[in-house]
């Protein structure tokens, strides 16, 4: 007779297999051929690292592989995950909780405390996009996520002083923002940040400051760049990958000065 114990690593074990091949299902149109192969060879892998972890019995080890490959899903507000693995293993997840009672919570206190309830108003965000249960001002949502971020850059220039925050601009999905530096009075930055786990990317670099640069978002994945021929770029990439499958493309244009 199977233990509980048994049973939660039969659960899990199965929920994240079925979870690597929704991953791969969802990426076939992001990837290219020798992507897609590198991905599969990797999931491979990683699909024999789950089974032994379950002949092991590490249940502990498993719910954190799930916690980390639902996070994207839930901040994403992903609607299609959950059936999906409904339908692939016959176990019901709620990938959402009780999020309309925790978002509520943060509209009454008019506050933004932390990066968690950061990824909830963000989830929020995502949910009334795709659907009318879920019934929330985004607008407001969205002023109190930069307010948010603007209080982190702040706390961010009291404790490296010598870097200037000039401006921010938000992806049309806002999924993504772009921000300014100037650094050291000598060099100006571009970074950009994702706003579902915080990860930063310092994507271009240049010589001096007051550059005059004109930075926008053409669509979700395309960011423009104008500048002057007196740039000096250090770095400046076309492409950059901010998360698995997400590649942001960056164009530069030259303008007369």
């Amino acid at each position: 007779m199977a233990t509980n114990n048994t049973i939660e690593l039969e659960k899990y074990k199965d929920i994240l297999l079925a979870t690597i091949d929704y991953e791969t299902h969802i990426n076939l149109w992001k990837l290219d051929a020798l992507q897609l192969v590198k991905e599969k060879e990797m999931n491979i892998l990683i699909k024999q690292w789950i089974v032994t972890d379950c002949e092991n019995g590490e249940l502990t080890k498993l719910k954190k592989r799930l916690k980390q490959y639902t996070c994207l899903h839930k901040m994403m507000g992903n609607l299609e995950y959950s059936p999906y693995i409904q339908t692939a293993t016959g176990y019901s997840i709620n990938l959402f909780g009780n999020i309309a009672e925790r978002v509520q919570k943060i509209v009454d206190r008019q506050l933004i405390k932390n990066r968690k309830e950061c990824k909830d108003v963000m989830t929020m965000i995502a949910l009334c996009r795709q659907t009318s249960f879920y019934n929330c001002n985004v607008t407001y949502l969205k002023n109190m996520m930069i307010d948010y971020h603007r209080l982190y850059s702040k706390k961010l220039q009291q404790r490296e002083h010598y870097i200037f925050y000039f401006s921010e601009m938000s992806s049309p999905d806002f999924l993504h923002y772009i921000e300014v530096y100037e650094a050291n009075n000598t060099a100006t930055q571009i970074q950009i940040t994702l706003r579902l786990g915080g990860k930063s990317i310092c994507f271009f670099f240049a010589e001096g400051i007051n550059l005059g640069l004109k930075v926008h978002w053409k669509n979700n994945t395309h960011i423009i760049i104008e500048h002057s021929n007196a740039l000096m770029a250090i770095a400046k990439p076309k492409q950059i990958e901010t998360y698995v499958g997400c590649f942001l493309q960056i164009e530069y244009v030259l303008v007369n000065c």
